[in-house]
């Protein structure tokens, strides 16, 4: 068969249920296509196999392909190597299909990619680094639907561009845009529904926090604010994430905490790391911290530990968090076995985070030179 020199190939609405097989291999001009509005199930690497110019000699590649629309099908497998021969591709329209998957290995040939629609598809989850680390940021046009999102930066390397102007996601759940250094961040937390359970925000800059900044995150269990510059926590700012099980305020220009920083409607807070900042004194935080927690109210004692790094003011504030139990829950049988354990000095590892579905490990941070400060329950 001859070559024909088409550039753009349009064949929407018709009722393809697949590409014709190898129908390009004789288009090496080819820069556009269009498939939507058919009954497309699947794109596999042979629905774009390259050029072929005779029986012994094949392009890797299709040259200048660089739009595929196949929006508004019933497309719900993306084979891994689908898009293997495309490197020049730079525009994909998966929109309105019924994908509910996308491997790590579909784009990883695809180092021009730069805009991606996967509106309207079933899609739950979606990891920004499926993409090539060659690739600079991508638009991707998100399902509102969508419940796990994972937009941190590897290595330096940040893909995500923005959220779409009309977007709000609902259903969104877990967040982690760790890593990219932005200054808007507030801007895009107001595309987040109130059900979002985990929110990594770390390595952004923040700088100041307010609770009205966080009113709508009332479900929240892991907050994670790690090297976000932040400098000041109003009285109440985490006055409603009652559920907090994870806050990581580590790593920022903390100079102080005063007693109203941490609400004292905490019932689950496990894990406040602390560690790198710029605090000098830590009774009344402590103190505020475990006066905090409302289950001493039960009949099952819990024993609580406290341990500060290299603190000299250890029996002191042994005596200010005994004190402060006393006057707020009074001293009776019922917590005669809570126990305040602040002699043993010394550098406690770093805390370990309950396992949640984001990875903690997406970047390396810089080396502490501060103390580590640690409040955990056991």
């Amino acid at each position: 068969m001859d070559k024909v020199w088409i550039k753009s190939f349009f064949a929407s609405k018709n009722r393809f249920v697949t590409i014709p097989n190898k129908i390009f291999m004789y288009m090496p001009n080819i820069s556009e296509i269009d498939f939507s509005f058919n009954r497309l199930v699947s794109l596999d690497s042979s629905c774009f196999e390259a050029p072929e110019f005779n029986d012994t000699q094949r392009l890797a590649l299709i040259p200048e392909l660089f739009s595929i629309n196949c929006s508004h099908n019933k497309i719900s497998q993306l084979d891994q190597g689908a898009f293997s021969n495309l490197l020049l591709l730079e525009n994909l329209d998966l929109g309105d299909n019924e994908i509910e998957y996308i491997d790590y290995e579909v784009f990883k040939n695809n180092k021009a990619i730069r805009e991606l629609s996967l509106k309207n598809n079933p899609l739950k989850k979606l990891d920004f680094n499926v993409f090539s680390p060659d690739v600079n940021v991508v638009q991707v046009h998100l399902p509102s639907d969508i419940e796990e999102l994972d937009a941190s930066c590897v290595e330096k390397v940040c893909h995500f561009a923005d959220f779409d102007d009309e977007a709000n996601f609902e259903k969104l759940q877990n967040f982690n845009i760790s890593g990219n250094r932005r200054k808007d961040i507030f801007k895009l937390m107001k595309k987040l529904g109130s059900n979002v359970k985990t929110l990594d925000l770390s390595q952004n800059f923040v700088e100041e926090l307010t609770f009205g900044m966080l009113e709508n995150f009332t479900q929240l269990h892991h907050l994670r604010l790690s090297y976000t510059n932040l400098s000041n926590l109003i009285d109440d700012t985490f006055h409603y994430q009652t559920k907090l099980i994870t806050l990581d305020l580590s790593h920022n220009d903390l100079k102080h905490l005063n007693s109203g920083a941490l609400s004292k409607k905490f019932r689950h807070l496990e894990w406040l790391n602390l560690e790198g900042n710029q605090l000098t004194t830590i009774d009344d935080l402590l103190a505020t911290y475990l006066c905090s927690f409302r289950f001493y109210r039960t009949r099952s004692p819990k024993k609580v530990t406290l341990f500060t790094a290299n603190d000299p003011t250890h029996c002191q504030i042994a005596e200010v968090l005994i004190d402060k139990i006393d006057n707020e829950f009074g001293n009776d049988s019922d917590y005669e076995d809570i126990e305040i354990d602040a002699s043993n000095i010394f550098h406690p590892v770093p805390i370990n985070y309950p396992n949640t579905v984001l990875d903690e490990n997406r970047f390396t941070s810089p080396p502490s030179q501060n103390i580590p400060l640690y409040a955990y329950r056991s």
